[in-house]
Order: C-alpha cells, then sequence, then structure tokens
C-alpha cells in the first residue's frame, strides 16, 4: 500500500511538473503562406503572404478596395512595391511591412525560444506563435502596430 502511495504522489508531480514548464518551440520562418490583416491605429487592410524565407516574401494586398492590387515585394532586403502599373523600388522606412521584416529577422536568426503561453517577447515586439511554431500575430505596442497571420499552408 505504502508503495502504491509513493507511486501515485511521484506519478502526480511529474504531471503537474509537466504541465507547467515552459517548452522551447522553433518557429517556422520559411516556405510557408497565410492570409494577412494589418492594423495600424485606425486603418485595418487584409491580403495574404508567400513567404519563402526573410530575405524573400511578398504581400499582395486585397483589402481595402481603394488598395486592392498592392503588391510589396521583399528580394534581399530590398522592399518595392506595385500598384495599377506603379513602381516604387528599394524602399524602406517605418512602414508596417519593413517592422514585419525587422521581426523576422530577428525571429530567424535565434533558434531556440522560450515557448511561454504562445508568447515570445523582444525588446520592440512581441510575437504570438501556435503549438506548431506557426506565427499568428506581431505586435509592436509602441506603434499601435499589429499583424496578425492565419490559414497558414506550408509552400
Amino acid at each position: 500500500m505504502r508503495a502504491k502511495l509513493i507511486l501515485l504522489v511521484a506519478i502526480s508531480l511529474v504531471l503537474l511538473c509537466s504541465c507547467s514548464s515552459k517548452k522551447p518551440i522553433i518557429p517556422i520562418t520559411s516556405n510557408f503562406s497565410a492570409d494577412i490583416r494589418i492594423e495600424y491605429e485606425d486603418f485595418n487592410c487584409d491580403g495574404n503572404i508567400e513567404f519563402v524565407n526573410v530575405s524573400d516574401f511578398t504581400v499582395n494586398i486585397t483589402s481595402p478596395e481603394t488598395l486592392n492590387g498592392l503588391k510589396v515585394d521583399v528580394n534581399a532586403d530590398k522592399i518595392d512595391a506595385e500598384y495599377k502599373g506603379l513602381n516604387c523600388t528599394n524602399l524602406y522606412d517605418f512602414s508596417s511591412i519593413s517592422m514585419f521584416l525587422n521581426a523576422m529577422k530577428n525571429v530567424n536568426f535565434t533558434t531556440d525560444f522560450e515557448y511561454d503561453n504562445g508568447k515570445i517577447t523582444f525588446d520592440d515586439f512581441e510575437i504570438d506563435i501556435d503549438e506548431k511554431g506557426f506565427i499568428k500575430q506581431i505586435e509592436f505596442d509602441e506603434y499601435d502596430l499589429k499583424i496578425y497571420l492565419s490559414n497558414h499552408r506550408i509552400i
């Protein structure tokens, strides 16, 4: 009887410790596509992203209607935009895409994170990751900017 009680207590301790511990996770930072929503102050836009890696991805905006068709292409840290035949090259500023690029660089070059309730906190932003490693949200509190990714697909 005493041996069963000790075994029961040991099993309970193992289960309690494993439920409350943080587990490491490696975020998926290449070869995926997803729906994207960008919220900046009172402005919102939706679209999709094809993310090959941190140096090669494309964002296509589908709404609002006034921006439908805007394509932002990132290639080797160079940001180009195309909209209704107009092309702008070598853009770089504090736009949401450049901030997203910088955030992904931080994630891409770090391989191990403490996964604490799905959140990883950096100095300037916080990333919310699901249990599969897909990034669900990047939030830049100082700039009132949130970028949401959903419906992830491996490409």
